[in-house]
Parts: structure tokens; C-alpha cells; sequence
């Protein structure tokens, strides 16, 4: 699995800014990395402070959520 599916699989439909979040993952992460804000706003239609809003809970999510059930979580870390 990749990252991008990790973080679609965490995004459940009572999540706020579900929609701006599924975009962001599945064609904006590089921008995100870069910080390419007016970009993503430009190609999404997303207002800029709604996009941030959706960065603060992808925050949230857990980019390897399979770590908890390997057998010693601690060597990857």
C-alpha cells in the first residue's frame, strides 16, 4: 500500500472536509509538500483558508496505520 491509500482509507464520511481532504490526497500531495496553496486553490476551486482547514486534519491521519500491528512496531519508528 502507498501513502495515498493509507490516508484515503482513514477518511470517513462524518470527517469535516471529507471532499477538499480526497482531493488533496489523491492529486495534491507533492503540492502540499511544497506548499503550493494558490496552485491547489487555482486547479481544486477550494478557497485558500478552507484548504488549510483540510491540511490541519490530514494532519491527524496516520500515514502507516498498519505499524500498530507489526510484530515489533518499534523497529520502524
Amino acid at each position: 500500500r502507498d501513502l495515498r491509500e493509507c490516508l484515503l482509507r482513514q477518511l470517513t464520511p462524518e470527517l469535516p472536509h471529507r471532499d477538499v481532504l480526497e482531493a488533496l490526497i489523491t492529486n495534491h500531495l507533492d503540492d502540499l509538500q511544497q506548499n503550493r496553496l494558490p496552485l491547489i486553490e487555482k486547479r481544486t476551486g477550494f478557497p485558500i483558508p478552507v484548504i488549510k482547514e483540510a491540511i490541519e486534519e490530514l494532519r491527524h491521519l496516520n500515514p502507516r496505520p498498519g505499524l500498530a500491528y507489526a510484530p515489533d512496531s518499534n523497529r520502524y519508528v
